[in-house]
């Protein structure tokens, strides 16, 4: 899925990749998507975050800010509305 990450020469890179690849199979599976949905967490949106991680990780800075901005962006905008909807509850 996604980016390779080229550099992954040593032990540890290469750990952090397979925990990133754990993390991605987890989020895609039906309980986790469900338990993340009831606690209002976008999986899709957690997947990006991997993807800019990733990019980053690779080097990648431009594709890595595009994609931790989009999930920032998405993040706070989603608050916000959240947020104005519970004061108009009020």
């Amino acid at each position: 899925m996604g980016l390779t990450v080229s550099f992954m020469a040593t032990d540890g890179s290469q750990t952090v990749d397979h925990v990133l690849d754990d993390a991605e199979r987890l989020l895609k599976t039906p309980a986790v998507e469900a338990d993340c949905a009831r606690r209002g967490v976008n999986t899709s949106l957690a997947l990006l975050a991997i993807q800019g991680l990733r990019a980053y990780l690779a080097g990648d800075r431009v594709r890595s800010a595009d994609d931790l901005a989009t999930v920032a962006e998405e993040i706070r905008t989603r608050h916000e509305s959240a947020t104005a909807r519970r004061g108009e509850l009020s």
